[in-house]
């Protein structure tokens, strides 16, 4: 196993594990699944397209958030708390290290995003609507590279960054300039 996969399975044993990320989690796919509850009962034979335009501007604002919010500690809390430098000794580079913490960050964000879109799809589709798996597919896909594009910014932040508040500075920035 390389140093950069070592590096991502602990970083999805560590998000998994922290309440923070286990909140983080839990609330997205939480917004998607209420979006799919609430589509049927608001419109007749329900599409994913209802869905999309239900939830647009939810997404707009929850999956950039959720992104960044994943990647903005990722590198800079460890060089705070120290942790880098023994991430550092051990046989890993500087590159195993971000590509580590990216693959693993953003596996978990892949995770998220897609147990949530198909929950709320299952719930459009179950009572009385259709979904499309070509548009569904092509829905989930969109919003994940979405969000894909906002943790790496927020990694790069982490990286580029030498303490937690410009981190948070530059991430929250970032946040409401897009």
């Amino acid at each position: 196993m390389t140093g950069w996969q070592t590096v991502a399975r602990k970083e999805i044993r560590e998000l998994l594990g922290s309440r923070t990320g286990k909140f983080g989690i839990g609330l997205v796919v939480l917004v998607f699944l209420l979006g799919g509850y609430i589509v049927p009962t608001t419109t007749s034979d329900p599409t994913i397209s209802d869905y999309d335009s239900f939830l647009r501007g939810i997404v707009l604002f929850l999956v950039p958030l959720f992104g960044l919010l994943l990647g903005y500690r990722a590198i800079v809390a460890e060089r705070a708390a120290g942790r880098l430098t023994l991430s550092l000794s051990f046989p890993h580079s500087r590159a195993d290290v971000v590509l580590g913490k990216a693959f693993g960050r953003g596996c978990v964000l892949l995770g998220t995003i897609t147990a949530g879109v198909l929950g709320g799809a299952i719930l459009v589709d179950y009572p009385f609507g259709t979904i499309d798996p070509v548009v569904l597919g092509s829905y989930l896909g969109v919003t994940v590279l979405y969000g894909l594009a906002f943790l790496a910014i927020g990694i790069g932040l982490s990286a580029a960054t030498s303490s937690l508040r410009r981190a948070t500075v530059f991430t929250f920035g970032v946040f409401f300039l897009s």
